[in-house]
């Protein structure tokens, strides 16, 4: 079966929604370089047109309880007056906020300190992250990272990086764990491929990146994952932990890792209800509105096609719901993308006999870190 052919099988069996993607606003306030969205690219509204009580109905939950708000974008940050209403009305739900945190010194510190975690779109070091997203930027984020802290954050800051063609993803993951002004409680990374047509387009070369840089890199990655082990630490590297934990034996996978399907929707701005947050102007990701359905109603969605016949399936979960859909890059494409996930599982599998010697002695921090809240609770890329 081509990648052309990959569906999304929508069924009625067991779902459990729970975390979702709140549009908050259309508009960024930067223009990065990886990037094409627009708030016109979106789609929809620049702002939210629904009243916060309309979601009421649809959580089905007065006060939230049970639900896990995600605040999205966009930029979330530029519409902080429609994410205190929500946060305001339901009272009881927990909130994490996707940001390029350049506006978080404007959330005021009561709802600040309300946020259960705060994913950080950083993309390493200086260098790397300004000449992605814009000079100054890393500053922009470390100061306002380090005043959120002043202010009294004490929640995970979790780095989410984009890994382009000129990323080192051991480099840039290392920068942001050790040795950042402010370092990174968890780090985790999205790949930009499988965005445009054909896969050579910008890349140039893919194959040769994934050969020649990625692959290494990810060698070098996991030699400081291990070496930090051996002294006693355990570094989040979510990838990592993530397939560590299914290799292992300590998780099962529920269809795609980062849950979009399962227990995990989103919301766009006039209340329109996608599967995934990426696939905006995709017919097949609108599954309706807040105001005519609840989330009883929503019915569980998996990948299929090429990963149905995947040898590791079940260590990786499918790949991308919005990659298999669109298929942009074709079979060749795909299966170059789904080599990098290939190897990326085959390295930690060569560590498990070690990993597992580690657990037996005691290794609390290893313990804790396979049990890390970024692993299972705020929808992210464990395959990158």
């Amino acid at each position: 079966m081509s990648a052309a052919d990959s569906t999304a099988q929508v069924t009625k069996s067991k779902t459990n929604p729970r975390l979702f993607f709140v549009f908050t606003s259309a508009d960024c306030n930067l223009s990065c370089t990886y990037c094409g969205a627009t708030a016109e690219d979106l789609q929809m509204p620049h702002r939210p047109t629904y009243p916060v009580d309309d979601l009421a109905k649809f959580f089905e939950s007065e006060d939230g309880e049970g639900i896990t708000v995600v605040f999205y974008g966009g930029e979330p940050l530029t519409s902080i007056p429609f994410l205190r209403k929500v946060m305001d009305r339901y009272p009881k739900a927990q909130f994490i906020l996707q940001s390029n945190v350049t506006l978080l010194h404007s959330l005021p510190t009561e709802y600040l300190l309300r946020l259960w975690s705060i994913l950080v779109s950083i993309d390493g070091s200086e260098a790397t992250t300004d000449g992605y997203r814009s000079k100054g930027l890393y500053k922009r984020v470390m100061d306002n990272v380090q005043d959120a802290i002043d202010r009294g954050y004490k929640g995970p800051l979790v780095a989410r990086m984009t890994c382009s063609m000129k990323t080192d993803i051991a480099a840039e993951a290392i920068h942001l764990l050790r040795d950042a002004p402010v370092p990174f409680t968890a780090v985790y990374w999205q790949m930009d491929v499988g965005f445009d047509a054909p896969m050579n387009t910008r890349w140039g070369d893919f194959p040769g990146w994934m050969n020649n840089q990625y692959k290494p890199s990810l060698d070098r990655l996991r030699d400081f994952f291990v070496a930090e082990l051996k002294e006693g630490r355990a570094p989040i590297i979510v990838p990592f932990l993530g397939v560590l934990n299914t290799v292992l034996g300590r998780s099962e996978i529920n269809g795609l890792r980062c849950g979009v399907g399962v227990d995990t929707w989103s919301i766009t701005t006039d209340g329109r209800l996608m599967i995934c947050p990426v696939g905006f102007d995709e017919p097949w990701n609108c599954i309706g509105d807040i105001h005519t359905s609840t989330k009883s109603d929503l019915g569980r969605v998996d990948v299929a096609g090429a990963c149905d016949k995947c040898s590791i399936r079940n260590v990786c979960g499918g790949r991308c719901l919005y990659v298999n859909k669109t298929a942009w890059w074709g079979d060749e494409g795909m299966d170059w993308i789904c080599e990098g996930v290939r190897y990326l599982v085959k390295i930690m599998e060569d560590l498990v006999p070690d990993v597992k010697k580690m657990l037996e002695e005691g290794h609390l921090a290893l313990e804790m870190a396979l049990d890390d809240p970024a692993l299972s609770d705020f929808s992210l890329e464990i395959i990158p």
